[in-house]
């Protein structure tokens, strides 16, 4: 096994973890009203992240950055836009060619929705709305990477999760297409084809979002 391939196991694994949590033996369930607290600016480094075309198989590891944002601090909240992510840095990534590509986050702020809850755990769930991704590669190739909606859109939506004992917010999965694929990579990344994007970081200040 290669050592992207070893490193998608990983990242598979971790997300086959936290899906088992959520439905097995697990109280999540659909939240009506939620809880924030202390809420407010939060940054937080995020781990490397696992990127690739899954109807080609290709993927590529992107290095370390840092996120930002902010909660609505309160209760009695819907979930819908209980946290606005606003930065995001532009990450280095490496893969198939061995040539490195520069992935960036278009269309700022993404808007957190959160949905169902498991006071169990402790995890929230929800969705990145509005995301949209642009890569340039050291040779020139490009790509976006977006919703239905196609490139720059911002109809990219990003499937998400919560641990509010240890801050960790997780992204697996999404709909996310690729769009506009051109030059070194084609045949890697097509046109269409399902993009998937993994990832976590640690928010500073830790922050609780409850239900009810």
């Amino acid at each position: 096994m290669t050592y992207f391939g070893k490193a998608a196991a990983v990242l598979a694994a971790a997300t086959a973890a936290v899906a088992a949590t959520l439905s097995a033996g697990s109280p999540a369930t659909a939240a009506s009203t939620w809880t924030v607290a202390p809420g407010g600016v939060f940054t937080g480094p995020s781990a490397s992240a696992i990127v690739g075309d899954t109807a080609t198989g290709a993927q590529w590891r992107c290095g370390s950055g840092s996120a930002g944002g902010a909660f609505a601090p309160g209760a009695g909240q819907t979930g819908t836009g209980i946290a606005t992510f606003s930065s995001w840095t532009a990450r280095t990534c490496t893969g198939p060619l061995g040539i490195p590509v520069t992935l960036t986050a278009l269309r700022l702020p993404w808007r957190l929705d959160t949905g169902g809850y498991d006071p169990v755990t402790g995890t929230a769930t929800g969705t990145l709305t509005g995301a949209s991704m642009h890569w340039v590669g050291a040779a020139g190739g490009t790509a976006d990477f977006d919703g239905p909606g196609g490139a720059g859109s911002g109809t990219g939506v990003l499937t998400v999760s919560y641990v509010n004992g240890s801050g960790v917010f997780t992204v697996t999965g999404g709909n996310l297409h690729v769009h506009n694929a051109a030059g070194e990579f084609l045949g890697l990344v097509n046109d269409g084809d399902p993009w998937t994007f993994g990832g976590s970081f640690t928010l500073n200040p830790r922050t609780t979002v409850t239900s009810p």
